[in-house]
């Protein structure tokens, strides 16, 4: 069962990760697959600040502003998710894992990982302005200049 969960949770990321600019809502208050902004404590002449610094253990219910860098690993609530009228789950993922900060972008993989299933799947998210809508998470990298970055997750 979670390795149907976990393939119909890759097949739904790919395709919302896919999307391009200029894609219609499809997440909460209007969020889409790739548009919109969070503030946050950036000085001008210095590295990257977030609201929870490298708290990474704030990040596990999905709910946190932190700054990345390539290597960074968060672990994730795996019971966040929702059904679907199927029967199916939908999120399940445990680990967010930075592959990359460069070019104001930052590389990502998700993981899930149980006793009889897992899975992984990459995006890259640009630091526009964008938030992408993964599985009920909404993602936006906040500041990425080479090096560091401030991401920011928020559930539902």
């Amino acid at each position: 069962m979670r390795r149907r969960h976990a393939a119909l949770a890759l097949v739904v990321l790919g395709l919302v990760a896919c999307g391009g600019p200029g894609q219609e809502p499809s997440g909460p208050d209007g969020a889409t697959s790739t548009s919109s902004g969070t503030a946050s404590t950036v000085p001008d002449d210095g590295p990257v600040a977030a609201a929870d610094g490298t708290s990474y253990d704030a990040c596990f219910d999905a709910t946190c502003e932190v700054v990345v860098e390539a290597g960074t690993e968060i672990e994730l609530d795996e019971e966040l998710g929702w059904e679907m009228p199927t029967g199916l789950a939908l999120g399940g993922w445990s680990l967010l894992t930075v592959d990359d900060v460069a070019d104001g972008s930052i590389g990502l993989t998700l993981s899930a990982e149980s006793e009889s299933s897992g899975g992984s799947t990459a995006t890259i998210i640009t630091a526009d302005g964008t938030q992408y809508y993964l599985d009920g998470m909404l993602v936006e990298a906040v500041e990425a200049p080479d090096g560091q970055a401030v991401l920011s997750l928020a559930w539902g």
